[in-house]
């Protein structure tokens, strides 16, 4: 693993190294080799002979400066964990390189029990992501018969391969842009196979590419009622074929250039091209801003802890407070007053269930950082660069929420009404 260091004052170029020694020589899971740079120019030098896992870059550096190597690296190596280095009153340019890329920062001085506990969490991420699928040759879909591009199989044993087939489908840009109707199938099979694991069942998910065509399985079917079954497919996908019997339901999802129902006009592929106003809206004036993106900062960072094995009660308050700041910030307009709703439900249920989210820490960490960068990219297209309109992502913010508290917190409905209101927000 390559941890890259970039740093123009040797000092601490030379502390943060021999932290990285230590630290090093802490852990028995991977080998860290640490690169040094003294300048942004030598730091893109070595990122263009080494992979990089972790980067930690300090934001003033001479020839090329922090903020753009952050988004060079985030660009070159879009799995990588990048880390700002600043000092504490650089507030404006740490969320600067939180939009660059960067998924957390470090004040100086550096603190050591803050430096092992941060790499410690990092690395977690690291060896979390790089999990890989497993594959199986046979396929299970009963809608089509034909031959299979590729084929993906998830065992879900438990919610933590549950969170895992979450991660790897709904985070996998490549499925998102083919697949407009992947979240909502997903969403769905997740709450299926919650409900499998609650009664110890394996449960089996199968992702099927065909040529212009995916197909979604999933089994035990019939431990659910037919008729809500229905209901849950016929609400949330209604313009998706499946086909379901008593060991299996499939669903088909047409990729997105032939996504289109049958009373849908042809469209020339020239008008395609053509892109959706965005706009900047308004509707936080700009000391709620400032203070909104203060704490998403925080709260980022905070997220980065969870999955350690680290997290204690302390940092679940420092959580909570924070979830609730911004859920006080966002209700002071309708447009983010649904988002502000869901922040304030999952603040509350962590502090009432805060030893049972300490238990399932490690199976809620991923889901934690696509919920608090899906907050950062919200900020950021609204109040910045655009967006098409102001309930964008409402949705998977509003589901990540939901899908967080339903590691932790006891479910407060039967197996048929949760089936049936499973999208119900």
């Amino acid at each position: 693993m390559n941890l890259l260091i970039a740093e123009d004052d040797s000092t601490s170029l030379q502390f943060m190294v021999t932290l990285s020694d230590k630290f090093n020589q802490m852990i028995d899971c991977c080998d860290v080799n640490i690169l040094q740079a003294s300048d942004g120019q030598e730091a893109i030098d070595i990122a263009n002979e080494y992979f990089i896992d972790i980067a930690l870059i300090d934001i003033n550096m001479p020839k090329v400066n922090g903020i753009e190597v952050i988004s060079l690296l985030n660009k070159k190596f879009p799995s990588a964990i990048l880390v700002v280095i600043s000092a504490h009153s650089e507030v404006e340019k740490q969320h600067e390189a939180l939009v660059a890329g960067a998924e957390d920062y470090i004040q100086k001085p550096v603190s050591p029990q803050l430096f092992y506990k941060r790499m410690h969490s990092y690395i977690k991420h690291i060896e979390y992501a790089n999990r890989s699928p497993e594959f199986n040759a046979l396929s299970p879909n009963i809608i089509a018969s034909e031959v299979f591009n590729s084929l993906t199989h998830y065992r879900i044993k438990s919610k933590v391969d549950l969170h895992h087939f979450w991660d790897s489908t709904v985070r996998n840009s490549s499925l998102k842009e083919q697949l407009p109707d992947l979240q909502d199938v997903v969403h769905l099979f997740f709450g299926l196979g919650a409900i499998e694991i609650e009664k110890n069942l394996f449960c089996n998910i199968y992702i099927e590419e065909g040529l212009s065509d995916f197909y979604m399985s999933i089994s035990h079917p019939n431990l659910f009622s037919e008729n809500n079954l229905n209901k849950s497919l016929q609400k949330y996908t209604p313009s998706l074929k499946y086909a379901l019997d008593g060991t299996i339901l499939t669903i088909q999802l047409p990729k997105f250039s032939t996504h289109m129902s049958e009373n849908t006009l042809s469209i020339d592929p020239l008008e395609l091209g053509v892109q959706v106003e965005l706009k900047v809206f308004d509707f936080l004036d700009d000391d709620t801003l400032s203070e909104l993106c203060t704490h998403l900062r925080k709260l980022h960072s905070h997220m980065l802890i969870i999955g350690s094995g680290e997290l204690a009660e302390d940092d679940v308050y420092e959580l909570t407070m924070h979830l609730n700041e911004i859920a006080s910030l966002l209700r002071r307009a309708n447009e983010s007053y649904a988002i502000s709703e869901a922040i304030n439900s999952m603040a509350e249920k962590i502090s009432l269930y805060k030893n049972e989210f300490i238990e399932h820490s490690n199976e809620v960490s991923k889901l934690c950082s696509t919920f608090t960068n899906d907050l950062l990219l919200w900020q950021k297209k609204l109040f910045i660069e655009g967006a098409p309109s102001a309930d964008f992502l409402d949705t998977s913010i509003v589901t990540n929420t939901q899908t967080i508290t339903s590691f932790f917190a006891p479910s407060e409905q039967n197996d048929d009404e949760f089936v049936d209101d499973i999208f119900d927000f």
